[in-house]
């Protein structure tokens, strides 16, 4: 896995990091569950992702793997 399942420790609200560069987002369902836990998904469209300002990375496809 590249991304944890579990958070390591309890949130404080403030972020551990920050992102550096801003990078588009390919558009993809996102999967939820409503109150009465009926699975359901929502279209996000592409955007570009990061800080206002970030020099926007362009170049190679980053493909994320999970099992």
């Amino acid at each position: 896995m590249l991304r944890r399942t579990k958070p390591t420790a309890e949130p404080t609200g403030e972020a551990k990091w920050h992102y550096r560069v801003r990078f588009i987002v390919r558009g993809h369902w996102r999967r939820l569950v409503n109150a009465d836990g009926q699975p359901y998904r929502i279209w996000i469209h592409s955007h570009i992702k990061g800080p206002d300002g970030a020099p926007l990375l362009l170049g190679d496809t980053v493909s994320v793997l999970a099992r």
